[in-house]
């Protein structure tokens, strides 16, 4: 009798799906994105973006209480841009390749660490007096919300705090700041379809789709909105370890500037996230 994988993973138990913040230890992960944009210029071709972020969690015990101190810093930021026939390059690590628009916008994330208290149970509470990183993020538009949104993301994945089964479903929303573009909103469906293997790790595959809306609006007129949209994802979560190895999301919308009878701009994205080290 030979059992097929589909019939391994519907016999398979329950899982439990928690974010794991170990103190000592360094969660080092590599985000990676593309996305292609149709400018609504005449002749000007689609817009074209590459952009890769290393990133650092540190897990320290705060001074006082079961509380835990998690500094999380960007050791290394790439990114590519070509747009209307002109292209942009930066490399946090490389100054022959640092383009000033870039450098502006994001040359503070290098020079500061973002803390924010996690509970004993690896909840995010709030930031830290300062973790905000002061104006470090000015040039993209963000501030302490922003910024606490973003490191909330990092840990938030919306698991049910139940064991799982194959073929179990929950939903989750998110929200993302977008900066002086406003927020978005993304509303998910996940679904756990079992056990698996990736990159030589056991681990647990969960499958996702979902739609994104959000705007932003100034003195009640509408600047920034988003439509037509469409995500659909997977992830590779290792209980063990407490923590995502591998994602990708592929994510198109329609993104309209102006309000009624603006612009509007087709975009196409792929996201990945990538565990490459725990120290």
């Amino acid at each position: 009798f030979v059992t097929s994988p589909a019939q391994s993973q519907e016999a398979a138990p329950a899982v439990q799906f928690k974010q794991k913040l170990d103190v000592g230890k360094t969660y080092k992960y590599r985000q990676d994105m593309e996305m292609t944009m149709a400018l609504p210029i005449g002749g000007a071709g689609d817009s074209k973006t590459k952009m890769s972020m290393d990133v650092s969690m540190a897990v320290a015990a705060a001074p006082d209480g079961d509380n835990k101190v998690v500094s999380t810093s960007f050791d290394r930021i790439k990114m590519e841009m070509n747009m209307a026939g002109q292209q942009m390059i930066y490399d946090s690590t490389d100054e022959t390749k640092q383009n000033p628009l870039l450098k502006t916008a994001f040359g503070g994330l290098g020079e500061k660490s973002f803390k924010a208290i996690y509970d004993k149970d690896d909840r995010f509470v709030k930031m830290a007096e300062g973790g905000a990183g002061g104006s470090a993020l000015a040039g993209m538009g963000m501030g302490e919300k922003e910024i606490e949104q973003m490191l909330k993301q990092l840990t938030d994945y919306g698991f049910p705090a139940r064991p799982v089964k194959p073929g179990e479903k929950w939903d989750h929303t998110q929200k993302a700041s977008m900066g002086q573009m406003g927020e978005m909103e993304m509303d998910m469906q996940f679904t756990y379809k079992g056990p698996a293997e990736h990159d030589g790790k056991k681990v647990e595959e969960v499958l996702f789709t979902g739609t994104v809306g959000g705007e932003a609006k100034e003195a009640g007129e509408e600047l920034v909105s988003f439509k037509d949209s469409k995500m659909t994802g997977k992830m590779y979560f290792d209980t063990e370890l407490g923590t995502i190895r591998h994602s990708v999301v592929d994510m198109e919308l329609t993104m309209a500037v102006g309000g009624a009878g603006g612009a509007e701009m087709d975009t196409s994205t792929r996201s990945t996230y990538t565990l490459i080290g725990v120290e």
